[in-house]
């Protein structure tokens, strides 16, 4: 056998060991994750449920209103059904805060309710 023959089979064999070393420091002991217990639904019906949010409606330049809510339902027809709610406006220069329970508001906007007292 020629040197550098004995000398390419060293240098496989240490390439082999390095690779053989690096998969067996890779292959670790599979860590089983950690299953989240299902999210309970307030309203089967709703197609989305928020908790917590804020909002605004700008007419223009002007600010309409601005509302915040605790928890939202929003459902197939476009409505959506707000608890913990607070709506903020001003006109003619005096600002006015309305609040409820829980508020609903129509498809598009075109009807708003409120019941309750919120504190």
């Amino acid at each position: 056998m020629q040197k550098w023959q004995k000398a390419t089979r060293f240098v496989m064999v240490v390439t082999a060991a390095v690779f053989a070393v690096a998969i067996a420091l890779t292959l670790k002991k599979r860590v089983t994750p950690v299953v989240q217990a299902p999210l309970t639904r307030t309203d089967e019906k709703a197609v989305l449920e928020t908790s917590g949010g804020r909002g605004k409606r700008t007419n223009r330049t002007k600010s309409d209103f601005r509302i915040t809510w605790d928890k939202m339902l929003t459902y197939a027809d476009g409505s959506s059904k707000m608890m913990g709610l607070r709506v903020i406006t001003e006109r003619n220069g005096k600002v006015f805060e309305i609040t409820g329970k829980e508020g609903k508001v129509g498809d598009k906007e075109a009807a708003i309710e409120l019941d309750g007292t919120y504190m």
